[in-house]
C-alpha cells in the first residue's frame, strides 16, 4: 500500500528548518511530529517512495477566480495571466500561476505564488531527497461543509476558505474592522467570534495542484506513461489492418471480376457460335474433346494454373489482354498490361520457379505502363 507523507511549512520557517509531518497509510496516521529535515529523513524510511503533499502558508498563495472570454479555448492557458494582471501587485514574469479546469459556470480557479520562493522550497526539499507530488496552501487543508466558508485559527493566523475554493490567511493581530470584511457572518457588533483551532487534515478535496508546468512532478506511475501510447498504437494498427484487408478484398474481387470478363471475352472470340455461356472451363473442355485435342487438355490448364498462381504472387497488378494456346508447339502466349516494365522479368522468374519454361517476347512502355508478351512452355521443348 502506498504511503502518503504530509509536510506542513510555517510562515516564519522554511523547508530547511523543522517541519511538522504526518505519515499516513490507508486512512490511518501511523506517525507524526515536529522534526528537523535530517531527523525526518532518518525516521521515515524510503521518503522518496512516499506520495508527498507539501502544505505551505496561505500567505504565500493568492487564489482568484477568472472568467475567460467566450470563444476559442486554444490559447486560454496563455491568456489567463493577462486576465489576472490587474489583480496582482507583482510582475507576471516573477509569478507561477496554476489553474484548474474550467468550471460549468465558465470560471477558472487560479493559484498564484512567487516563482523564486517556490523554486527555493522545492530545491531545499530536493536536497533532502523529497520530491513533492502535490503542493497546496494551508487554507485548502481544512475539512468542512463546502457550501459555506470555513474558518480556523492557526498560531494567531486566520485561515479562510470560501465555497468557491478561494481563500486567504490574515494575521489575528490585525485590527478587527479589517477582519470583519472577510468574516461578515462571524463578526457581529459587540461580539467576539469563536473560531476553532486549525487541525492538520489528511483527507480533503484539493481544488488544484500548484505543481504544474515546469514544476509538475515526475509521474511515479510509469505504467500510465507508456500504456496510453501503446493503446493508441494498438488501435491505429487495428484500424490499419482492417483497412488493409478491406482494401485487399475489394482489390482481389475486382481482379476476379476483370479476369472473368477477360476469360469470357476470349472464349467468345474462340467460339463465337456458343450463344449460352454457363461454365467456361467445362465448355472449353468439351470443345477440346470434340476437336480431338485431349492430349493437350491437361497441359493447357497446367499453363493457366501456373500463370494464375505466378500473377497472384506479384507486388503489382496486371491485366491479361490476349491468350493464345498453340497446340502444335504446346505453348501458351499471353499479353499483359502491367504498371512497370520490370513486371515481365518478375513474372518470368515466378513461372520458371514452378518448373515450366518462360520467355519474355517483348516488354514495351505505353500510356498505361508496360505491355508485356510472355511465352510459356514445358522445359523439354
Amino acid at each position: 500500500m502506498t504511503r502518503k507523507l504530509f509536510l506542513y511549512i510555517e510562515p516564519e520557517k522554511s523547508s530547511s528548518s523543522a517541519l511538522f509531518f504526518q505519515l499516513v497509510e490507508g486512512e490511518s496516521v501511523i506517525d507524526q511530529g515536529l522534526l528537523s529535515v535530517d531527523e525526518l529523513n532518518r525516521r521515515i524510511e524510503s521518503v522518496e517512495d512516499c506520495v508527498t503533499t507539501v502544505v505551505v502558508p496561505g500567505e504565500w498563495v493568492s487564489s482568484l477566480l477568472v472568467t475567460p472570454p467566450k470563444g476559442s479555448q486554444r490559447h486560454l492557458k496563455q491568456a489567463i495571466p493577462y486576465l489576472l494582471e490587474d489583480e496582482l501587485a507583482s510582475a507576471l514574469e516573477t509569478l507561477h500561476i496554476a489553474t484548474s479546469r474550467q468550471r460549468p459556470d465558465g470560471q477558472i480557479l487560479c493559484a498564484i505564488i512567487d516563482q523564486a520562493l517556490l523554486e527555493q522550497q522545492l530545491l531545499l526539499l530536493n536536497e533532502i531527497g523529497i520530491k513533492p507530488s502535490v503542493l497546496i496552501p494551508d487554507y485548502w487543508a481544512m475539512a468542512g461543509d463546502t457550501e459555506q466558508s470555513r474558518v480556523a485559527l492557526k498560531a494567531q493566523r486566520l485561515l479562510i476558505c470560501n465555497p468557491d475554493s478561494t481563500g486567504l490567511a490574515i494575521s489575528r493581530e490585525s485590527d478587527e474592522s479589517s477582519q470583519s470584511l472577510f468574516l461578515p457572518e462571524i463578526y457581529t457588533q459587540g461580539s467576539s467570534p469563536e473560531i476553532p483551532e486549525w487541525q492538520a487534515q489528511t483527507s480533503y478535496s484539493i481544488p488544484l495542484n500548484l505543481l504544474q508546468g515546469k514544476f509538475a512532478p515526475d509521474n511515479k506511475n510509469q505504467v500510465g506513461v507508456w500504456l496510453k501510447p501503446l493503446v493508441i498504437a494498438a488501435c491505429a494498427s487495428l484500424i490499419f489492418l482492417m483497412t488493409y484487408w478491406l482494401g485487399a478484398g475489394i482489390y482481389f474481387k475486382n481482379n476476379a471480376e476483370n479476369l472473368g470478363v477477360s476469360a469470357e471475352k476470349q472464349y467468345r472470340t474462340l467460339f463465337p457460335n456458343d450463344k449460352r455461356l454457363t461454365n467456361i472451363r467445362r465448355q472449353m473442355e468439351a470443345h477440346l474433346k470434340n476437336n480431338g485435342a485431349n492430349q493437350h487438355e491437361s497441359l493447357f490448364f497446367e499453363f493457366m494454373s501456373v500463370l494464375a498462381t505466378s500473377m497472384s504472387k506479384q507486388a503489382e497488378p496486371a491485366t491479361i489482354k490476349h491468350i493464345r494456346f498453340e497446340q502444335d508447339s504446346s505453348s501458351l502466349q499471353i499479353e499483359l498490361q502491367a504498371q512497370s516494365i520490370a513486371y515481365a522479368n518478375t513474372l518470368q522468374t515466378a513461372v520458371e520457379a514452378s518448373g515450366l519454361s518462360a520467355d519474355v517476347l517483348s516488354a514495351n512502355i505505353n500510356d498505361g505502363g508496360a505491355l508485356t508478351r510472355l511465352k510459356i512452355k514445358t522445359r523439354d521443348r
